[in-house]
């Protein structure tokens, strides 16, 4: 008796579906979501941050952490411990900013990132001579520390022509067009790294005397003063 066709066809689509069943199996959960904390930071050189992820959608609640989609990181962008303590690089990386990412290990295809803004140390201005000023162009001799190679002396925000001496020397050079107190400040290169502001005043060297400098007279007399 030779088998029912249909019979033979079913017996083909079970086979079917039963070796697609593992991969079936194996298809990304849905549902799963990521968070993470900081969502948004900023860092000096070297400097350390713990994070945290939150996996909900699954029982599964472990993440990968990454720097720039690389695991782990590296010295270039800074690096990541399998529990989320990152460690700025050394030297700020190129741009300034890096990702820091947590992945769902449930769901490769959920993540979360935070952007990372690596900066220069902010540096500290100790004294700025001389001072007070005269009118007219000057030189400016500013000691302080965590001066790094580029940084830039600002005349209230306004960058000066800057000489890096060391990471405690700077010389800058400009013109004082009017009276008055000004902030001289230090930028080291790139985002938010400005020192507070030093007070300098500028003071006109002309002197005027008026002589004499007193005189009593009677009325519809005259005097000359000079």
């Amino acid at each position: 008796m030779r088998p029912n066709p249909i019979f033979r066809f079913t017996l083909s689509l079970l086979f079917v579906i039963s070796a697609l069943a593992p991969t079936l199996r194996a298809a990304p959960q849905t549902g799963v979501t990521v968070s993470i904390d900081p969502r948004s930071l900023a860092l000096p050189i070297g400097g350390t941050r713990q994070f945290g992820a939150k996996v909900i959608g699954t029982t599964n609640t472990a993440v990968t952490w990454t720097v720039n989609n690389l695991a782990a990181g590296d010295a270039t962008v800074g690096t990541i411990s399998g529990a989320g303590f990152y460690t700025a690089p050394a030297v700020p990386p190129p741009g300034y900013v890096v990702t820091v990412k947590a992945t769902s290990v449930a769901d490769p295809t959920a993540f979360a990132a935070c952007n990372v803004t690596v900066r220069n140390p902010i540096p500290n201005v100790a004294s700025v001579t001389p001072s007070p000023l005269p009118l007219g162009p000057f030189t400016l001799t500013v000691k302080g520390s965590l001066f790094m190679s580029g940084a830039q002396v600002l005349w209230n925000s306004a960058p000066l022509p800057t000489n890096y001496v060391s990471a405690t020397l700077l010389t800058a050079t400009g013109s004082a067009t009017q009276t008055g107190s000004f902030n001289v400040t230090v930028a080291n290169p790139g985002p938010g790294a400005v020192s507070a502001a030093f007070v300098v005043k500028v003071v006109s060297s002309v002197v005027v005397v008026v002589t004499p400098s007193s005189a009593g007279l009677m009325p519809g007399a005259a005097q000359q003063f000079r």
